[in-house]
């Protein structure tokens, strides 16, 4: 699978004041491209997270499905 493929599967992550801040694009069983819309704040993120990493990031921002 791949990006394009992923993007069938694309979910966004809202911020705890309910708006959209990133997209998730899963592109292979352990690895999912976050795309940021939130701005200049997450601006040096790593784009490629595993799950694992993904978990962490949705955990310590206060991200929700």
């Amino acid at each position: 699978m791949g990006l394009l493929e992923g993007a069938k599967n694309k979910y966004y992550l809202k911020n705890k004041y309910g708006e959209i801040a990133f997209s998730v694009i899963p592109l292979t069983e352990d690895t999912n491209y976050v795309g940021n819309m939130a701005g200049m704040h997450y601006q040096k993120m790593k784009a490629i997270k595993t799950d694992k990493e993904l978990a962490e990031f949705i955990k310590a921002n206060e991200l929700v499905k």
